[in-house]
């Protein structure tokens, strides 16, 4: 029985000396040294992360229309000649990339501090400072890492993420699908047309509803014929069995029947404002789709929805970025009288007649002022006065008709 009882101790005594000297090495001044330079060490490379990134953004070529042309590497995967991404949503992909590579190399440096303070050895890293300063830089280029193999995001050297745009182009989650840049623009796009659309439909009843103001026939071209050499571009439709007809309407006139799906009906202005909205309506939801949805075909399409219902509604003025084409706005009630005319219209008739009355005065003052001054002499010319007098009166006579 002694014999087990001192087997037990010196067990005992092995055991409490083991632990003991290795939480005596995890409080070591060498340990804590070494674990406060991983920090310190890891909250440089995020700065850095977030350098690069802002290199990346500073490099982006913008067009007038805020939209990215070129970047570092090539992007030709989410740029063709009719759709591009906008500088607001790379920037914004930008920025969550170098958020998640910066969560992401953070937590691969505490990986590292974990295995220092429980006293397990990691190849290439001595207790020092300095060590552990060079250890994360080997880690930010691709050198090993706690668990002895190479530190990457997502297949990419954290030092390489924003040399060029392959990292920024990947899907949500890093993959080879649908990248995130065309889902957001996509998205933008789409809820662009649809909060449009959803606005001039909450405002239809500023729209006159009587035919006799204005009326629009489903033979009605609202291109003005007369005006320029070129129609607006593609209008896109919907089938019979509801989904979208990619051919569109080339060049379109943008006929009546096109644009509400209304083939027969004579509408007043408020009518075609909600069949035209209606009908865009329809076509945005049969290009949200599988196969057009989130894709550079669908930010085509879904940027052609708007297109149309801005140059419908609020009009379309020739030579604007070389569209030569025009397009009348669709008057409001107050913009339209008993028959059909316009503000502009109206304001151009009241400028006529103001300058007419204008006229009138002058030519009345000057026939006053003449029959005044034969009136003045000793012997007045009686046929002059009377001619002076019938011009008078025929002058009044005609203002008042």
């Amino acid at each position: 029985m002694k014999k087990v009882l001192t087997v037990l101790l010196a067990i005992a005594v092995v055991f409490t000396f083991s632990f003991g000297s290795t939480v005596a090495f995890a409080d070591t001044d060498e340990v804590k040294d070494t674990v406060n330079a991983l920090k310190d060490a890891s909250v440089s490379i995020q700065g850095t992360i977030d350098s690069d990134a802002d290199a990346y953004k500073k490099a982006l070529q913008i067009d007038d229309d805020g939209y990215v042309i070129a970047a570092k590497g090539d992007i030709s995967s989410v740029t063709t000649d009719d759709v591009k991404i906008s500088k607001a949503i790379m920037e914004a992909r930008v920025n969550k990339v170098a958020e998640d590579a910066k969560n992401a190399f953070d937590a691969e440096v505490k990986k590292v501090q974990n295995k220092v303070e429980k006293g397990e050895t990691i190849t290439g890293l001595s207790l020092t400072a300095s060590s552990a300063k060079a250890f994360v830089n080997s880690m930010f280029a691709g050198g090993n890492g706690a668990e002895g193999t190479a530190v990457q995001f997502h297949s990419v050297n954290f030092n390489s993420i924003f040399t060029d745009s392959i990292t920024v182009l990947k899907a949500k989650d890093y993959t080879a699908g649908t990248p995130e840049v065309i889902v957001n623009q996509y998205k933008a796009d789409k809820d662009a047309a649809a909060d449009l659309i959803a606005a001039y439909k909450a405002d239809v009843d500023k729209y006159s509803d009587n035919t006799s103001d204005k009326e629009y026939k489903p033979t009605d071209e609202l291109v003005d014929a007369n005006v320029g050499d070129k129609h607006a571009g593609t209008l896109y439709k919907i089938q019979t069995n509801g989904d979208l007809d990619t051919t569109g309407v080339v060049d379109s006139k943008y006929l009546v029947s096109d644009l509400t799906g209304e083939g027969t009906a004579i509408m007043s202005t408020k009518q075609f404002v909600k069949n035209f909205m209606d009908y865009q309506a329809k076509v945005l939801d049969a290009i949200d789709v599988a196969g057009t949805k989130e894709t550079l075909e669908g930010i085509k399409y879904v940027k052609a929805v708007k297109a149309v219902v801005e140059d419908v509604m609020k009009g379309h003025k020739a030579d604007a970025k070389g569209e030569n084409y025009y397009v009348e706005a669709v008057p409001t009630k107050e913009e339209t009288t008993g028959e059909g005319l316009t503000t502009d219209k109206n304001r151009a008739i009241r400028e006529i007649k103001a300058q007419l009355n204008a006229a009138v005065v002058t030519i009345e003052t000057a026939l006053d002022d003449a029959l005044t001054e034969e009136n003045k002499k000793s012997k007045p010319d009686n046929a002059v006065v009377r001619n002076l007098r019938d011009a008078l009166n025929d002058l009044i006579t005609s203002c008042a008709d």
